[in-house]
């Protein structure tokens, strides 16, 4: 039986979950950074002057 899907399925799925994880405490330690920063480039796009 040939593991080699299997080792490469396990290795994509841990690190989607890595990469998850990283996201997760990005958002929750720099939440009202990337907020503010979306906010200035929505207005910049829809011509807003700040």
């Amino acid at each position: 039986m040939d593991s080699a899907p299997f080792e490469l399925f396990f290795m994509i799925n841990t690190s989607i979950l890595l990469i998850f994880i990283f996201i997760v405490l990005l958002i929750h330690f720099e939440g009202w950074r990337i907020s503010f920063y979306w906010n200035v480039s929505v207005h910049r796009v829809l011509g807003f002057k700040e």
